[in-house]
């Protein structure tokens, strides 16, 4: 099964990553899409680490671009626009949103 997690805040603890990695060593094909406030994850280089067992890393292209991080961006970290966006929700069976 294919899960997306949705973050659109910095995280305050490691719950949803935690979560996350528990359900890909589960057998579930985990993927994060970081938006607004989640962006500046994006930009931390310590993420692609933190994140081993994603299958993908994205975010979203206006919102980088609006905080003006879109040439820090981590390595392994996708951008997408709205239309990648919608390409994600397609292609997982299951959506997570962290708020």
């Amino acid at each position: 099964m294919r899960v997306l997690f949705i973050v659109s805040r910095l995280l305050e603890d490691d719950t949803a990553l935690r979560l996350a990695e528990g359900m890909a060593e589960e057998g579930c094909q985990v993927s994060f899409l970081f938006i607004g406030g989640g962006c500046r994850h994006a930009a931390d280089r310590g993420l692609e680490g933190a994140l081993r067992f994603a299958e993908g890393i994205h975010v979203l292209r206006e919102d980088c671009r609006d905080m003006g991080l879109l040439g820090s961006l981590a390595e392994g970290v996708e951008a997408v626009d709205y239309e990648g966006w919608v390409d994600l929700l397609e292609a997982c069976e299951k959506v997570v949103s962290w708020n």
